[in-house]
């Protein structure tokens, strides 16, 4: 919640990105209102999020039926792929922050002499 609560206090402080605000203001919502660069990426990020909510949708519904009714060769694999976007930030981030745990001497690493 705090950097959307920084975010916030900060849209609406009449002066550029600092703290604490000194006032109150919506000019940096009006700029970014009628900018013609910004409509038009808000307009890209609206197609691209409908567009692949319905392809997710398109393509999960199916695969949910299915590992629901049926039992086929490859069942576990499949449900591994489906299932890769949860894993792969959580493998990414541990492995990340076993690495700076390392690095400051808070563990042995892989090998142990």
């Amino acid at each position: 919640m705090f950097p959307i609560i920084i975010t916030l206090v900060v849209a609406i402080n009449p002066r550029e990105f600092i703290l604490p605000p000194t006032g109150f203001t919506l000019r940096w919502f009006t700029a970014a209102w009628t900018s013609d660069t910004f409509l038009h990426a808000m307009g890209v990020s609206f197609f691209l999020a409908i567009a692949s909510a319905l392809l997710a949708n398109t393509l999960v519904l199916p695969a949910a039926i299915a590992f629901t009714r049926y039992q086929f060769a490859g069942k576990k694999l499949i449900n591994l792929f489906i299932m890769s976007p949860l894993l792969i930030p959580t493998t990414i981030f541990s492995l990340t922050l076993y690495i700076y745990f390392v690095k400051m001497g808070l563990g042995q690493g892989c090998y142990r002499y």
